[in-house]
């Protein structure tokens, strides 16, 4: 046997021999050495083997073997990195090419009656780094058939997975001669079944390959033991393969079913089966997405039908890969090259992106988008040192577009993000279509019922309030770095849209800073940067600057028909700091300046208010008696100075038309939210007015949340009086008289209230009181002392004195005429501190 196998074959026990034409050979402790790249030292080992033969086939070199009984065997089958099989077995030496019809295998014919196997082992090493697989023989019983084909019956472990197969082959030693091996065998494998038919040689490697195999399993029960990983319950699995030779290697074609999702896998191998010299083209594809998702252990949205087809060549770096994929009509691709060490390295691929529209791509990430289209998008992906880039991307949805690159990179912490994106054009109305839609549906006329959600507190308001005070997440700032910058031609908002926009984003250790933020709006400009330092993580310090200039309100869309001009200018300077917008709006400071020049006015303007509360007050102070369907604004003008959270305005809301003025002060509490502003109005022409509408005066009270007027202006106008009027009757003042005049002598209110400081501070106790709705004293004869006031008030006004001859003697009765005179006149004073609080 070693001259035949050119292996040391050696018996180390006991042996017994029974002499006869057919001898009965009883062996102990047999081994045969194993090829010398490879270990152990022997790669056969048998406990007990007992052989019997038929002496007279010898005289013609064959060896007939009626019966084998191997016990205890341990058998190891392995390759090296050439590719040699230690199975291959022969002299070692170099031979002469065969002649034609002589075989390359054993010398002499062998041939097997009976054979059994049991209590063995054998163990597979695919080669260098490869797991072992061992299989362990209960038994194995091979008869020869009268036909010359040898029958199989196993029962085995693989793996400690039970093991079954039965069926017929031609000779094994005539394989393992080199000649072919035809098959026609059964199995199970745990709960799997099994098949296996076709035609295979063994010479240095496997060839003359024409191999059907197949497979089906209820579930992935067995699948998961030989995994020893937990599998999601599906089920069931059919696969069929096919695997013939070529002269370079294999090719394979498998197909099959995991449940509902259909495979199909075609291509080659190299003979060593390493995936450098590999060539597959597949397919896959189901009628929805659920046994994906319990593959994925994930729940994906119930999304399909999808498919995936495409190729993949090995090579010594990296996988050439194409993909083509649609779900839901949604499509993708990709083209180039990935690592073949698959550890995200050596990528450079072409990416694309097609869908009718945006509602299909959010559905498949479980995001409602608008249904706008149609989509593309492509792009080139890298790997980079720490991370990836995304180069040449060119995106298109409708008619808005976004193209740049951009890079991402986390091996380090924090994570950095940069990007230089343009868009020639950008269409925001469908995202903002919802809202839009929201607020026809509420100015439509119809009476919302208590489900309807115009009847339900919105989130900002449910509990009276504007600001929220839910925490901010500042700490997510610390984990990532960014330079963004943004440009483009044109933004479309539904109005007016931006033009020649341009952003930057930086964001650093926790620092954010917004610069530039720059547009083109209304034929104005929009100028400014914000910074947000976030550093500490649980707080935020927030800086806002931001200029308006010449900003024409009546080229807004939703202004067009209402108002035509006014160019508007605008400065807003704020600081603040705060875990959340209720406590930065809390301690605000800065300043908000807003200036409009010469406008045409039209009815309608005031529909735009949109607000019963403002409508009711614009109303009563607009003077009566004028069909005219325009006004000419001259200008207005809105400034506010914010310290420590208190938005306060000294005649600083001002509107100068052709007919009147109007002018406002007061404060807003950005900490409670409270409003209390007064605004006065004042008819330019005194001899053209009643002096009912010489001044006219209202309030604005109530909270951000609900606005609402400090008096009942509707029920005065229903009687025939303006709110003029009910405070002369009251009983004003002659200096509050005079103090109207005086501001009606200002020909340029909008220029005194730009120039006018107004800035109030922190350690004064007026920071935190509300303004009074009296122009402030410019001289000292104007700084009359309250008491002063009410002894001049009494001399100059003969209806004050009727009033103080008419009230009755406090010691006499007073009658129920008397009481109801009194409360008039209580709440006639009430109303009068209301308005002119300083003067009384």
């Amino acid at each position: 046997i070693t001259e035949l196998t050119g292996r040391e074959f050696a018996i180390d026990g006991n042996s017994e021999l029974s002499v006869s034409l057919r001898p009965r050979l009883l062996l102990r402790d047999v081994r045969m050495r194993n090829a010398k790249w490879s270990d152990p030292v022997d790669m056969l080992q048998v406990k007990e083997v007992t052989l019997q033969v038929a002496l007279l086939p010898l005289l013609e070199k064959r060896l007939k073997i009626l019966d084998l009984t191997v016990d205890g065997l341990n058998l190891v089958l392995d390759t090296d990195r050439q590719h040699r099989s230690n199975w291959n077995l022969g002299s070692g030496q170099a031979a002469a090419e065969p002649s034609a019809g002589e075989g390359t295998g054993l010398t002499m014919d062998v041939e097997l009656q009976h054979i059994l196997v049991q209590n063995s082992h054998l163990t597979y090493k695919g080669g260098p780094g490869r797991k072992p697989v061992l299989l362990g023989v209960e038994k194995l019983a091979l008869e020869r058939l009268p036909d010359g084909l040898t029958e199989w019956d196993l029962a085995a472990k693989l793996d400690d997975n039970p093991l079954t197969l039965k069926g017929t082959t031609t000779p094994l030693f005539a394989f393992l001669g080199g000649k072919p091996l035809n098959s026609h065998l059964t199995g199970t494998f745990g709960d799997a079944v099994l098949g296996l038919d076709g035609t295979v040689s063994l010479h240095d490697t496997l060839e003359d390959i024409d191999l059907e195999a197949r497979l089906e399993m209820p579930d992935l029960e067995t699948a998961s033991r030989l995994a020893d990983k937990e599998l999601p319950d599906l089920g069931p699995v059919r696969l069929n393969a096919k695997l013939s030779d070529t002269k370079t290697g294999y090719r394979f074609d498998i197909g099959g079913n995991l449940a509902d999702i259909a495979l199909q896998l075609k291509g080659g191998i190299a003979r060593s089966f390493d995936t450098r010299d590999m060539k597959v083209e597949y397919s896959i594809h189901a009628p929805d997405l659920k046994t994906a998702s319990l593959l994925a252990a994930t729940e994906l949205p119930e999304v399909g039908p999808w498919k995936v087809a495409g190729k993949v060549a090995g090579s010594e770096r990296t996988y050439l890969i194409t993909l083509d994929g649609e779900i839901d009509s949604v499509k993708i691709g990709a083209e180039g090259a990935v690592g073949n060490t698959l550890d995200g390295k050596d990528i450079d691929l072409a990416l694309m992106l097609q869908a009718p529209d945006l509602a299909r791509i959010g559905k498949l990430g479980g995001t409602a988008l608008p249904a706008v289209g149609p989509v593309a998008l492509k792009t080139k992906l890298n790997d980079i040192e720490g991370g990836y880039k995304i180069s040449g991307l060119e995106a298109k949805v409708a008619e808005s577009d976004l193209s740049g690159d951009a890079a991402v990179r986390f091996e380090k912490k924090p994570m950095v993000l940069t990007a230089d994106l343009q868009s020639r054009r950008l269409d925001l109305r469908p995202f903002l279509a919802d809202e839009t839609s929201a607020g026809e549906t509420a100015d439509s006329g119809s009476t919302p019922t208590e489900s309807t959600p115009q009847n339900q507190p919105t989130p900002a308001t449910e509990k009276g309030r504007v600001f929220p005070d839910t925490a901010l997440p500042f700490e997510a700032l610390q984990g990532i770095d960014a330079d963004i910058t943004y440009r483009a031609g044109e933004i479309d908002t539904g109005h007016e849209p931006l033009t020649d926009v341009a952003l930057g984003l930086g964001l650093h250790d926790g620092k954010l800073l917004l610069k530039p933020i720059q547009a083109q709006y209304a034929k104005g400009t929009i100028d400014g940067d914000m910074s947000l330092d976030a550093s500490t993580g649980s707080k935020g310090e927030i800086k806002l600057d931001l200029t308006v200039r010449k900003l024409l309100l009546g080229d807004i869309d939703a202004l067009k028909g209402a108002l035509s001009g006014g160019s508007t200018n605008a400065d807003i300077h704020l600081t603040g700091a705060g875990k959340s917008v209720r406590e930065i709006m809390a301690g605000l400071d800065g300043e908000t300046v807003v200036d409009v020049g010469h406008a045409t006015l039209s009815d309608d303007t005031l529909n735009l208010l949109g607000g019963d509360v403002f409508l009711k007050l614009l109303g009563a102070l607009m003077p009566k008696g004028d069909n005219s369907s325009s006004a000419t604004l001259e200008c207005a003008v809105v400034k506010f100075d914010i310290v420590d959270g208190m938005a306060t305005t000294s005649n600083g809301i001002v509107a100068k038309t052709g007919r009147m003025v109007i002018i406002g002060t007061g404060s807003i509490d950005l900490k409670s939210e409270q409003i209390s502003l007064q605004i006065r109005s004042h008819g330019r022409s005194l001899s053209a007015v009643d002096t009912g509408d010489l001044a006219q005066v209202v309030g604005l009270g109530g909270t951000l949340a609900d606005p609402k007027p400090m008096v009942d202006v509707e029920g005065l106008a229903k009687t025939g009086a303006t709110i003029g009027a009910a405070v002369l009757t009251l009983g004003t003042s002659y200096l509050a008289q005079k103090a109207l005049e005086k501001a009606m002598e200002d020909q340029n209110p909008c220029q005194t209230a730009l120039n006018a400081s107004g800035k109030a501070e922190k350690t004064t106790a007026t920071a935190t009181k509300p303004v009074t709705g009296r122009p402030e004293a410019k001289t000292a004869a104007d700084k009359v002392p309250a008491k002063a006031a009410e002894v001049q008030a009494s001399k100059a006004s003969p209806v004050k004195k009727a009033e103080e001859k008419a009230k009755p003697a406090p010691s006499h009765p007073q009658s129920g005429a008397d009481r109801k005179q009194g409360q008039r006149e209580k709440d006639r004073e009430e109303e009068n501190q209301r308005f002119f609080p300083e003067y009384n």
